[in-house]
C-alpha cells in the first residue's frame, strides 16, 4: 500500500470514529447522549420544542437549602419565560420552523447537605459529568463569577437582585455586556436593557434566546450531517430528533 493511500485510510477511519462519537448526541438509539463535561443538556423534540436544562450543585459556608431555592427561583424567574410571562420561541430561518423554547435549572446541595466545604470535588474532574459546581460564600461584598463555564463562586448576599440569573447566563455561554474602569462598571452601548449588562432591572431578551438556540441548531445540523454521511437511520420513536449538550469552556455569546 502506498504511503499516501495508507494515510488516507487512517484519516478516514479517524474521521469515522470521531463522527460516531459526535453523532451520539443526535441518535440516542446508537449510544445515547454525547459523553462530555456538559454545562447544560439540550433536547429537540418532534413537536418542535427545544429544552435546555442545567444542574447546579452548591457548596460552601453560604450553601443552605433556602439559598438553593432562592438561586433556582431567581434563575427561573428570568429565564423560564419572557418578562411578560410568555413562553420563549425561536424562529429558525433555515427551516422556516418556529420552536418553543424551555429553559430550566435545578439547584441542589452538594451531597444533599448544607454548608459542605470539600477540599476538592471528584465529579468536577469527571469528563462524563453534567453538573455545574458553584461555591456560595458569605464573604461581604463578594463579586460573583463563573469560570470555565461550569464552576464558580457566588455571593450568598448578591450585589443586585438578579445576580444569580446573570451568572446562570455565563453557564449557558453568555459574555458580560459591561466593562470596568477602576471600581466603576459601564454597560456596553446597546445592551442597557439586557440581563448580561450591569443595569438594575435588566432582563433576558429575545436576542439571548436567538443566540443560544441558533448555536444549538448549528450543532444539531453538524451532527445530522455526520449521521447522513455514516448512513445511520434517524429514529424519532422516542419523541426526540436530537439529544445533545452545551459544553462551554468560556463564555462566547
Amino acid at each position: 500500500m502506498k504511503k499516501s493511500t495508507a494515510l488516507q485510510t487512517i484519516l478516514k477511519s479517524a474521521f469515522a470514529a470521531q463522527a460516531l462519537f459526535i453523532i451520539s448526541a443526535s441518535s440516542p438509539s446508537v449510544t445515547g447522549r454525547m459523553p462530555a463535561n456538559d454545562d447544560a443538556t439540550v433536547d429537540i423534540t418532534t413537536d418542535q420544542t427545544i429544552r435546555i436544562g442545567a444542574n447546579i450543585i452548591i457548596y460552601g459556608d453560604g450553601a443552605t437549602l433556602a439559598k438553593a431555592k432562592d438561586i433556582q427561583n431567581n434563575i427561573l424567574k428570568n429565564w423560564a419565560t419572557d418578562s411578560d410571562g410568555r413562553p420563549w420561541t425561536y424562529f429558525d430561518p433555515e427551516s422556516g420552523q418556529r420552536f418553543k423554547v424551555e429553559i430550566s435549572a435545578a439547584v441542589k446541595l452538594y451531597q444533599g447537605k448544607e454548608k459542605q466545604k470539600p477540599e476538592y470535588i471528584p465529579d468536577s474532574y469527571n469528563p462524563l459529568s453534567r453538573n455545574n459546581y458553584i461555591e456560595i460564600t458569605t464573604e461581604p461584598q463578594f463579586r460573583s463569577f463563573v469560570h470555565a463555564g461550569d464552576e464558580g463562586k457566588w455571593a450568598a448576599v448578591p450585589y443586585y437582585v438578579d445576580t444569580y440569573a446573570h451568572e446562570f447566563g455565563h453557564i449557558l455561554g453568555f459574555d458580560d455586556r459591561y466593562f470596568d474602569v477602576g471600581r466603576t462598571s459601564y454597560t456596553e452601548m446597546g445592551w442597557e436593557s439586557n440581563l448580561m449588562s450591569c443595569e438594575y432591572g435588566s432582563r433576558v431578551e429575545q436576542r439571548n434566546i436567538d443566540a443560544i438556540v441558533g448555536k444549538i441548531m448549528s450543532q444539531y445540523r453538524v451532527t445530522d450531517l455526520f449521521r447522513n454521511k455514516l448512513q445511520i437511520p434517524r429514529d424519532t420513536s422516542d419523541g426526540y430528533i436530537y439529544r445533545g449538550a452545551l459544553n462551554i469552556s468560556r463564555p462566547n455569546l
